[in-house]
């Protein structure tokens, strides 16, 4: 079990506007490669993850990303430092109180795209609800230092951090997300494979305007997990000492960042403006070095349908479904007339995706629709909503 000596968290608020989110469980990525689990290889879901101890899997749907170019959503603000009691203090932990804000309105994000050549356009709805079982992920630090994949092989677009001979490892994390280890690129063969590699701490459901926070605790580890020292030498030793002092935001994630974009990423100090990549370094390395996902209902939540009787120029009466839609799906209607044979036929086409999360919908079975046998002489009817 992991552990460590200290814990010391703090309350750290925040003032929110409106920042970008995107759908991550629908919507076509291109190209389609097999970047995901296995039950799930296209990853077209969303973002996975795992709890370690009960190996039970589940999925968040939406993206939330900070505003560029400011940066309300995320912070991070690094807390307490473990130093090894040397004149050389180095640093052998230290941990980050970690705060997300529910801004409103969300609005839709651009185009996105991440390190495995995953690339989605503009998602075609903004979310303006609670966010349900939200999660935050250190993309700078690994969930396990025993379970690091070719640690001594990097190739692009993998990159160790500075120094790269030890990696910040995670000590209290609840889950871990699921991340495609792929440096054979291009693809196929996507070798090594995935595997849910990057720590993610559990924040619950954030309500509109409303804020969350978490203390996330690391060490400095080798590869095998056996302990070490960070030196002053190191780039990220600076940006740690900084926002202890300075009360520096060492979380970032800029819109143009999909899932989890590059796993181990670098850890700096976010100015509130994009970062740019170091001469020679791909611009990947600073599109993000933490991320938020969110779903937006709750787990086994379902749409429910309430019908409606409606006046219209036909007899009888017609039937309006009326449902509220709680995520980006094109939902569509089936209805049978008979519960006993379980036959569902389709109404022709589909509805549109609707442009806000939740969103009423409705569909009015009138007889104007082609219907076998029209609703007006049906003797019962009953109907359902399907998503992909």
């Amino acid at each position: 079990m992991k552990s460590i000596g200290w814990l010391a968290p703090l309350l750290c608020l925040a003032s929110a506007s409106a920042d970008p989110i995107r759908n991550i469980g629908s919507g076509a990525f291109l190209p389609a490669t097999p970047c995901g689990p296995a039950w799930d290889v296209s990853a077209t879901r969303g973002q996975w993850f795992e709890n370690p101890t009960t190996l039970q899997a589940d999925v968040r749907s939406w993206e939330l990303h900070d505003d560029w170019p400011t940066t309300l959503a995320i912070q991070g603000q690094v807390q307490q430092i473990l130093w090894d009691g040397t004149p050389a203090s180095n640093i052998v932990g230290f941990t980050v109180l970690a705060t997300v804000a529910n801004a409103i309105p969300h609005l839709p994000g651009g185009v996105s795209s991440n390190s495995h050549k995953e690339v989605q356009s503009t998602p075609p709805s903004a979310y303006n609800g609670t966010m349900h079982g939200a999660r935050v992920v250190a993309e700078f630090a690994v969930a396990d230092a025993t379970r690091i994949p070719g640690f001594a092989g990097w190739a692009p677009p993998y990159y160790p951090d500075p120094g790269g001979t030890f990696v910040i490892e995670a000590m209290n994390e609840p889950t871990a997300a699921w991340y495609c280890w792929s440096p054979g690129l291009p693809d196929p063969p996507h070798q090594p494979a995935g595997g849910f590699l990057v720590p993610a701490w559990d924040l619950g459901d954030i309500p509109p305007g409303g804020q969350t926070n978490v203390l996330m605790v690391f060490r400095i580890a080798l590869p095998g997990g056996a302990a070490s020292a960070m030196p002053s030498s190191d780039l990220r030793h600076s940006v740690i000492r900084f926002s202890l002092l300075n009360g520096g935001d060492v979380l970032y994630n800029r819109s143009d960042s999909l899932k989890i974009s590059h796993w181990i990423d670098h850890l700096l100090v976010d100015q509130g403006t994009w970062i740019r990549a170091p001469s020679g370094e791909p611009e990947y390395l600073h599109a993000s070095n933490a991320s938020v996902f969110f779903d937006s209902h709750t787990a086994g939540e379902r749409a429910a349908l309430n019908l409606l009787v409606v006046t219209t120029n036909r007899a009888p009466d017609s039937v309006e479904l009326r449902w509220t839609a709680m995520d980006a799906l094109p939902y569509a209607v089936e209805y049978t007339d008979s519960l006993v044979s379980n036959a569902w036929t389709a109404v022709p086409g589909v509805l549109p995706i609707p442009p806000v999360i939740p969103s009423p919908l409705s569909w009015t079975d009138d007889g104007g629709v082609i219907t076998n046998p029209p609703i007006q002489t049906a003797p019962r009817r009953f109907y359902r909503l399907v998503v992909p």
